[in-house]
């Protein structure tokens, strides 16, 4: 158990990385109960340190599996015939097929999601001076927000809602993570945004005022 840098705070392994002691099975229930409905108390006792390996291979797993879950009924429209695009194709593989290929693509998608979404959230964080306890941790919150697949599991909406659980266990995550305030996640999220808008604006301006000479 190590201390978190808010006064008299201590961490401690999630319930994956205790599996040993809860059982397979129990470690990912009770993660994903944790992560998905109690993120912030989750992550304000989650341990900021103790090696990459474990985070990832609970991401990966519930990631991939989220992953497929979200697919399995689009692609049982196309074979149904309700999609006007590319069904000719996919009905031509056969659906064992296109789930073997998408089981080795997945999973490789979901690791290099994972480690990109950490490095530039991370770099975003040091822009605010926010990431105090360093990339692992970090990568500790995007590994673990791997949770909100579960939301696949409800067809038709529970991608959008994932998405949105998942932007939301961010926000937290980091927050608690790191021992910052939400307006330092807040700001670091947003400024690629503005950067954007920035840049938008930069491009447009001078095109309209050419317009106009």
């Amino acid at each position: 158990m190590d201390q978190g840098s808010g006064p008299g705070r201590e961490r401690a392994a999630a319930p994956w990385e205790r599996r040993s002691e809860c059982g397979f099975a129990g470690g990912i229930w009770q993660t994903l109960v944790a992560v998905l409905f109690s993120p912030a108390v989750f992550f304000r006792g989650l341990n900021v340190s103790g090696g990459m390996g474990e985070p990832l291979a609970f991401g990966l797993l519930v990631g991939a599996v989220g992953n497929m879950l979200g697919l399995f009924w689009p692609v049982q429209l196309i074979f149904g015939g309700f999609s006007p695009f590319g069904s000719s194709l996919l009905t031509g593989l056969g659906s064992g097929l296109i789930f073997l290929i998408l089981a080795v693509i997945i999973p490789i998608g979901v690791t290099v999601g994972m480690f990109l979404c950490s490095v530039v959230f991370h770099l975003l964080l040091l822009i605010v001076r926010g990431g105090k306890n360093g990339f692992e941790a970090t990568f500790r919150v995007v590994a673990y927000s791997q949770a909100a697949q579960a939301w696949e599991l409800v067809p038709v909406i529970g991608s959008w809602v994932g998405s949105v659980w998942r932007l939301v266990i961010w926000v937290v995550g980091l927050r608690e993570i790191h021992n910052v305030t939400y307006s330092r996640v807040i700001v670091a999220f947003l400024l690629p945004v503005v950067l954007l808008t920035i840049l938008l604006l930069a491009v447009v301006i001078p095109f309209l005022w050419l317009l106009v000479q």
